[in-house]
């Protein structure tokens, strides 16, 4: 008997594995990895960490650039709780996650929902950091 993994499971598995390494980067505060695995989402490719182009910089400097208030904030993730999948339509899913973060050495639980949207893993949230920590690169 042979098993087939239909491309919507291909990438239910790629996102958690994604948000999952996403998370731990944050708890590392390794912030240009937590990016990675946001925006690169298809990319297994990871040359160009060696050789970035001009537009992969400037997205990943931006990217850092947001995360230093997080840092002035003393903003730091310190655990995570996948809850649950939940399909739409049998072709999207959302990523629910409990988050607990410090922020100024006082603890809070936000709820994270992760998707998929033109290649990137989306994180939106009820944190009110969330813009410090997501894929946005837009002011």
């Amino acid at each position: 008997m042979v098993a087939f993994v239909s491309p919507p499971y291909i990438q239910e598995f790629t996102a958690k594995y994604k948000m999952n390494q996403y998370y731990h980067a944050l708890i590392d505060q390794n912030y240009e990895k937590a990016q990675r695995n946001l925006y690169y989402f298809y990319s297994t490719d990871e040359s160009w960490i060696n050789e970035p182009n001009l537009m992969e910089k400037e997205k990943l400097a931006f990217f850092l650039e947001k995360t230093k208030y997080l840092e002035e904030k003393d903003y730091r993730v310190i655990d995570y709780q996948f809850k649950k999948l939940e399909w739409e339509d049998g072709a999207h899913f959302f990523l629910f996650v409990n988050v607990q973060v410090e922020v100024e050495q006082e603890v809070f639980t936000w709820k994270d929902v992760f998707f998929i949207k033109e290649g990137k893993l989306i994180v939106t949230s009820d944190d009110p950091y969330i813009y410090y920590r997501n894929s946005d690169i837009e002011e």
